[in-house]
């Protein structure tokens, strides 16, 4: 995304990767669940499903295989999360279809 018209965001988005790994991960060590995991990365449950069944996504916990994901289970952390938008979903070009498995 283009942060430059966003003055909050971006100050926002800077402060916390600045301190995202302070204090032994503090920031970083904070759970989220697939719904907070979905607005911050802006897709679908579903897209998030497949960003774990496809290894993009790490749970931090084992989740069980072919069972839909529980939408309010902690299962990640916040540190992967934020890492991810910064490296994929920050660009213009992005496609998030890439993502949606074609079940």
């Amino acid at each position: 995304r283009n942060l430059q018209h966003n003055i909050i965001l971006g100050e926002l988005l800077s402060h916390l990767e600045k301190r995202l790994w302070r204090d032994k991960g503090l920031i970083a060590n904070l759970k989220m669940n697939a719904l907070e995991a979905s607005v911050m990365l802006n897709c679908s449950l579903e897209q998030i499903a497949s960003m774990v069944e496809q290894r993009i996504l790490k749970p931090n916990r084992r989740t069980k295989p072919n069972s839909p994901i529980e939408t309010t289970d902690y299962l990640f952390h916040f540190g992967d999360i934020f890492c991810l938008w910064l490296a994929e979903f920050q660009t213009d070009e992005f496609n998030r279809s890439f993502y949606v498995s074609r079940w």
